[in-house]
């Protein structure tokens, strides 16, 4: 019941009326929240693979973006809108911050903030998918010549399909679990500033209602399990990926496969070839995976002191937007850290 009611507050999913918990007992539903991110994400995942066998790359992309914003039904993207235009307002009292991200009405912030999200979360899921699931397809973009890594795969013409030239079944789940992942971490964020933060007005807000002495204690169990469930599922498909890779570069070791190693392609060549090579390996990449949830959860602290420092305390605006905000950061650190480090 604690879980159906996370579900239908956090997405469009409507739950008969019989399951609504009474009020005062809304904190109950907190360690569920990263589970419905979870769902969202696995929906979206089922959603971008169907997708994917009649729509170009790039276009899948774009409707995966837009089919998590109907999922959820855009609450997380008003708020963030609100977020900024509180914030970015020029106002120093609290109450007219405050009265700003209640108005109906979207500023030029917030529009801006808006059009930037979505432009970043198609761009750096596009180019994960990219390099995850096209890791030694070739496309030939002019006369005669082609190139590997950014441009494989025709993004802007032709159908991608799961059956296609240059898939790879690991490539494509790792990209479908930080899919799945992403949602779930931008919840996992909220429960943080439920633990570290009060409401900006007490009594007054829906935060309030969600508020507990044990929302601390929720937030450190479930980011233990969580990140070490997405840890465990990315170094084993990462360390699948790159052998595959490195057995079938014959000595030429591709990018992906050297964003996946270490960013020295020399070092991935030794590492490929190393007797302790396997180990090194996956040791790399379980330090990377853990580069990702730590910062993740970093650039969470420091946006919670950023947003609600004006404010003295979190409202629904900030938990909505400070979890995109989450999202997009645990997205773009997963592409850095797989093309890059």
């Amino acid at each position: 019941m604690k879980f159906l009611n996370a579900l239908g507050f956090l997405t469009i999913i409507k739950i008969p009326q019989r399951f609504y918990l009474k009020d005062g007992e809304f904190s109950r539903t907190l360690p569920y929240f990263p589970v419905v991110g979870l769902v969202v994400g696995l929906i979206s995942c089922l959603f971008f693979t169907a997708a994917s066998f009649v729509f170009p790359l790039i276009l899948i992309i774009i409707l995966l973006v837009g089919f998590e914003i109907i999922i959820t039904g855009g609450l997380h993207m008003d708020g963030i809108a609100d977020m900024f235009d509180g914030r970015f307002s020029g106002e120093k009292d609290k109450t007219r911050i405050l009265e700003i991200m209640k108005k109906g009405d979207t500023g030029v912030f917030g529009v801006l903030i808006l059009i930037f999200t979505i432009i970043l979360k198609v761009g750096f899921y596009y180019f994960l998918a990219v390099i995850l699931i096209y890791p030694l397809q070739k496309s030939v973009i002019s006369a005669g010549q082609a190139t590997e890594g950014w441009l494989a795969g025709n993004w802007l013409a032709g159908n991608w399909f799961a059956g296609s030239s240059g898939f790879g079944v690991a490539g494509l789940l790792a990209f479908l679990l930080i899919a799945a992942f992403t949602p779930c971490f931008g919840r996992l964020s909220m429960l943080y500033l439920f633990g570290e933060y009060k409401p900006a007005q007490p009594g007054k807000s829906l935060a309030s209602a969600f508020m507990n002495e044990k929302n601390t204690k929720i937030f450190t169990v479930s980011s233990i399990y969580l990140s070490i469930i997405f840890a465990a599922l990315n170094i084993f498909l990462l360390s699948i990926l790159a052998f595959s890779l490195s057995s079938s570069d014959s000595g030429q070791t591709s990018a992906t496969l050297n964003g996946i190693i270490l960013f020295s392609k020399n070092f991935g060549a030794f590492i490929a070839g190393s007797q302790y090579g396997s180990i090194m390996m996956i040791i790399l990449i379980a330090v990377k995976s853990a580069l990702v949830i730590l910062l993740s959860f970093i650039f969470v602290i420091i946006a919670g002191k950023f947003f609600t420092r004006r404010i003295g305390g979190i409202s629904g605006d900030i938990l909505g937007g400070i979890s995109i905000l989450a999202e997009i950061v645990f997205i773009i650190l997963n592409y850095l850290s797989i093309r890059f480090l």
